[in-house]
């Protein structure tokens, strides 16, 4: 028992000794590595799809695939004529929704035409196709004013500016139109009407076939453009309806191509001979706006606003190879509109052989125009047409003006005329001009 409690000792000191010794060594033994536990990845986020869509009349913006709780935000835009209205299914009515996606998700834009209130009204003396009410966005409305026995259609005021009796428009915004209608009587006898007319007399060209409408004396009580007074003559055609008239044994519109109607001065009896005399006509024109008045870019027909003819009996007294032997009417000059512009032309001396066209006015609609014509009367070179507009010298044709010295006589036309209407590529619209201010001097 002693022998193993001493060999116990001796080993202990053993391992004692051997232990203080080695501390006093470097220890190059390297340390064993040290190996990192891996970090768990985080799950991966859960996504859901936005689909956005938008019905008819409108767009949206795009949607897609977001993470869970992602705030989305997406905006529906109406198309011109639309308005946006809501999204189908859900409560909210602004066009931009803000979303936190949450799930799968469908959305729809809803649009809607906008409704606009279209009024219409008419004046006593006439009534209109459609009573007024609301109308969605781009309809066409087509309105025709009929005017009761003893009126006469005016116009249209309001939204829409226009003389022709039917009428189209397309919806675009709320609307207020009027139909006008008046009472007038006719234009002739002229020498009733001193406030237009000065007390010269006027005719009327193949009065058969002329209509109530065509030429009357209108008050500017009724809204009529008036120049000076009270009142003004209105001329009005229809070429669409066959507005031609024609004279027994005679000459014939409706035969001859030509729609118009135009009134003509008599000539004063005691003048028959004007030969050395100036003779001097005043008036103004109001026309009022229209889509057009010549159709043909060509410039084909011609609408004639007011002409001047030169008349004489005998022989020629015009040397040149395109006069004939002996004298008939012909015009001097012409006031015409060529694609709804106003221009000034005279004949080569008593042809039928134009010359050039004159610009006078490119927008000649809704104002009063004053002409006056000089006319130096002879069968010489002294004579002359001058033509004055708004009171300045316009233009000067230095010409003989008479054909020859026999019963000699001017004639001022005033109203529409449209010459060939078969070179016409659509058809005429109404058309109606205002005459006020006539006035006839004649002088040595």
């Amino acid at each position: 028992m002693k022998k193993l409690y001493l060999l116990s000792i001796l080993t202990l000191t053993s391992i004692a000794l051997i232990y203080g010794c080695s501390t006093e060594e470097e220890n190059t033994t390297p340390p064993p590595s040290v190996v990192a536990t891996p970090e768990p990845e985080p799950p991966a986020p859960t996504q859901y799809t936005l689909t956005v869509t938008a019905g008819e009349g409108g767009s949206v913006t795009t949607g897609g695939t977001y993470d869970e709780g992602t705030d989305v935000t997406v905006t529906a835009t109406p198309s011109e004529g639309y308005e946006f209205v809501g999204w189908e299914g859900r409560s909210e009515s602004s066009s931009e929704l803000t979303i936190s996606l949450n799930s799968d998700l469908t959305l729809e834009a809803v649009f809607g035409l906008i409704s606009y209130n279209v009024i219409v009204n008419s004046s006593e003396g006439g009534t209109v196709s459609f009573q007024g009410g609301e109308l969605n966005y781009g309809e066409n409305l087509s309105l025709v004013a009929s005017p009761e026995d003893g009126y006469f259609f005016q116009g249209w005021e309001g939204d829409i500016i226009s003389y022709q009796d039917s009428i189209s428009l397309s919806i675009d915004n709320n609307k207020s139109i009027t139909a006008k209608f008046f009472q007038a009587q006719n234009c002739l006898p002229s020498t009733n009407n001193i406030d237009v007319f000065n007390q010269i007399e006027f005719l009327t060209i193949n009065t058969l076939g002329n209509k109530n409408y065509n030429c009357l004396i209108v008050n500017s009580n009724n809204g009529h453009p008036v120049l000076d007074g009270e009142k003004s003559a209105r001329f009005e055609l229809r070429p669409e309806l066959g507005d031609c008239g024609y004279t027994p044994n005679g000459f014939n519109d409706c035969e001859t191509d030509r729609s118009r109607h135009e009134i003509y001065e008599a000539w004063i009896p005691e003048y028959n001979n004007i030969i050395g005399k100036k003779v001097i006509y005043e008036w103004s024109t109001y026309i009022p706006s229209t889509e057009y008045f010549t159709p043909n870019p060509s410039g084909n027909p011609l609408t004639v606003l007011g002409q001047v003819f030169s008349k004489s009996e005998g022989n020629n007294t015009v040397n040149d190879e395109i006069n004939t032997e002996s004298c008939d009417g012909k015009a001097l000059l012409y006031f015409v509109m060529e694609g709804n512009t106003l221009k000034y032309l005279t004949h080569k001396p008593f042809t039928w052989m134009q010359n050039d066209r004159v610009l006078i006015d490119e927008n000649p609609f809704d104002k009063w125009m004053n002409f006056k014509i000089e006319i130096n009367v002879s069968t010489g070179d002294d004579g002359y047409i001058k033509l004055f507009v708004n009171n300045e010298l316009f233009n000067e044709d230095n010409r003989q003006t008479m054909c020859s010295t026999g019963n000699t006589s001017l004639n001022l036309k005033l109203g529409i005329y449209n010459s060939s209407i078969q070179d016409k590529s659509m058809p005429f619209l109404k058309q109606v001009v205002y005459y006020d201010g006539v006035k006839r001097i004649i002088s040595n």
